[in-house]
């Protein structure tokens, strides 16, 4: 598990050395250098990474071998949505072997959120950190196909932003073809553009959340015998994540007003508080996880976002410091339990 507390102490350090020629660079220069090589950096660890890292990756790989040598038409034979299979059969007209095949995925989840991070977050370094301690790194060596709908969800919020719907279904659909669960994201169009006062916010969010944690279980019941048999009842340990998200949450009420003025950044406080009820559930069944990330993972914006006009530079780095040794005691918890994703022990492909 080294390797993956190694990651957070690198982009710790490369944003100290970048901060440290702010004098010498502008802004712009050393957030896309800095967004630049942390990317690159994350996209290596998990391109070279041995194909036994990672409990869903044989059966990729199982899928890859036989879709090389068969046609598209053959792309619907398999449990996977056509187009994460169609994707693996336009590379192996490549002739790629299975290592290449990691390391483009790899790209195809890491670039979106790069991207996202370079147009939109106004502390990249907050944003990669809290993308790799919450787990979305470490979760994307396992459920690629669930990751590479994350980040073209991502790519979604330009269009939130400009009110673009065409464009925002276009892309969720194309999402939901490598995952269907990316569906749930839908709803997000019209929730990212609800724009409510404090008080009112306040007293919508935790009105729900009293009400759905009341009924989590009848109505996780109703879902599973209606909509989703394979599913169980099952009490997980979400709660930790839960109280994380609502803390950080209330913490962004208190700077609600600086945060909102005059932008659009009340689309991270709408989908964060989304993720949050949507959490309760999965504190009875784990594959609401599935559904919470896709809201979820607006966090690496809207952490940022919180801290970003905080006049008082102390204060700022208290709140910062204190947030990071959180999150990142949090990590080295999740990694030291077995989240059966089997990313430990980490090994290269050559130290196979």
């Amino acid at each position: 598990m080294y390797i993956y507390i190694y990651n957070i102490i690198f982009v710790s350090l490369l944003a100290l050395l970048i901060e440290a020629n702010k004098h010498t660079l502008d802004f712009k220069v050393r957030k896309r250098i800095f967004i630049f090589i942390t990317s690159f950096h994350l996209i290596l660890i998990e391109g070279l990474r041995a194909p036994t890292v990672g409990t869903d990756v044989e059966g990729y790989i199982y899928v890859y071998k036989n879709i090389s040598i068969g046609s598209f038409s053959n792309v619907f034979d398999y449990r996977m949505e056509f187009g994460f299979v169609s994707l693996l059969k336009t590379l192996s007209l490549f002739h790629i072997n299975i290592q290449t095949l990691l390391f483009l995925l790899s790209i195809f989840i890491i670039l979106p959120v790069g991207y996202t991070i370079y147009r939109y977050s106004e502390r990249p370094f907050l944003s990669f950190y809290s993308y790799i301690t919450f787990g979305f790194y470490t979760a994307a060596f396992c459920t690629i196909r669930q990751h590479i709908a994350y980040g073209l969800v991502l790519l979604t919020l330009g269009s939130i932003k400009e009110r673009k719907l065409l464009k925002f279904l276009l892309i969720v659909l194309l999402a939901s073809i490598i995952h269907r669960s990316a569906l749930v994201f839908l709803p997000a169009y019209f929730i990212g553009n609800i724009n409510l006062t404090k008080k009112k916010f306040i007293l919508v969010f935790f009105s729900l959340f009293i009400i759905i944690f009341s009924l989590r279980i009848p109505i996780t019941e109703f879902a599973i015998e209606n909509y989703f048999i394979h599913f169980e009842i099952v009490m997980t340990n979400s709660y930790s994540w839960l109280a994380i998200g609502v803390l950080l949450l209330i913490t962004g009420l208190f700077r609600y007003k600086q945060v909102t003025y005059n932008n659009d950044n009340y689309i991270y406080y709408n989908f964060t508080a989304t993720a949050l009820l949507l959490m309760i559930m999965a504190s009875v069944t784990s594959n609401a996880l599935r559904i919470v990330d896709f809201y979820y993972i607006f966090l690496i914006l809207f952490i940022p976002s919180i801290f970003n006009k905080i006049q008082d530079k102390k204060l700022l780095v208290i709140v910062i410091y204190t947030l990071l040794s959180i999150l990142g005691v949090m990590y080295i918890i999740l990694l030291s339990k077995d989240s059966g994703y089997g990313i430990t022990p980490y090994k290269f492909f050559w130290q196979e």
